[in-house]
């Protein structure tokens, strides 16, 4: 191999690395043809694959993928294929027409690192694949609602802000630590490697912090960290 080729070859390399490899689960067929359109003309996207999402998701070619688009009907129970895909390391953004408080709770509680609306995604779903794939947590505007601390309630923000800042308090310094990392995108390896502690030592802070917040799941301490 000449130096030319060499060096073609390495950048050939290079711009493997920026792409971000899909797999994209929809029942739909219409919708499926749609996202996997938006999908395909993205760049440094490649899509691996689409597939059925009320098939087995031990026949989809999610070992091809960094990122796994996981669509759902109104009434589609998604919890075994997302804790499944999560457990394969995936990184899964879930979007649907549908969603409630007790769904976002169980999706970013199994893992999901994304929840979209799927109303006019198109112009949306590009940027989230790319930002799960950079190892941070995307969610709906719209479903924020859910998490923001004054938001629909008759509390004033004053009261918010000294409320979060009174559970904020009961946490050690390495448990506020972890966190803050976890705001900034990092993921339970990285803040391992940045701690020089072990991954099951990152989750067991996460896990006393999310208790001592009254936190369901890790979007919802991120936001409240954030907030302050």
């Amino acid at each position: 191999m000449t130096t030319t080729e060499l060096a073609e070859f390495e950048r050939g390399l290079q711009a493997r690395k920026n792409v971000t490899d899909v797999v994209l689960a929809d029942h739909d067929p219409i919708s499926r043809y749609v996202l996997s359109s938006v999908l395909t003309q993205a760049d440094s996207i490649d899509l691996v694959a689409c597939v059925d999402s009320r098939q087995p998701v031990a026949g989809w070619p999610v070992h091809c993928a960094t990122v796994v688009v996981l669509c759902l009907g109104p009434d589609d129970d998604f919890r075994d294929a997302l804790a499944t895909l999560v457990a394969t390391g995936g990184q899964v953004v879930v979007v649907s027409t549908f969603w409630d408080r007790r769904r976002l709770d169980q999706a970013f509680t199994l893992g999901a690192k994304g929840c979209l609306i799927k109303d006019h995604l198109p112009d949306k779903l590009i940027c989230a694949v790319r930002a799960v794939n950079a190892s941070h947590c995307v969610i709906s505007p719209d479903l924020l609602d859910w998490y923001l601390p004054a938001s629909g309630r008759n509390v004033s923000r004053d009261c918010a802000d000294r409320d979060a800042e009174r559970r904020l308090a009961t946490l050690t310094v390495r448990e506020r630590e972890v966190l803050e990392l976890l705001a900034r995108g990092a993921s339970t390896d990285e803040i391992a490697a940045h701690l020089t502690v072990s991954p099951s030592t990152v989750k067991s802070h996460i896990s006393r912090a999310l208790t001592k917040l009254d936190a369901r799941n890790r979007l919802e301490a991120v936001l409240l960290i954030r907030d302050v």
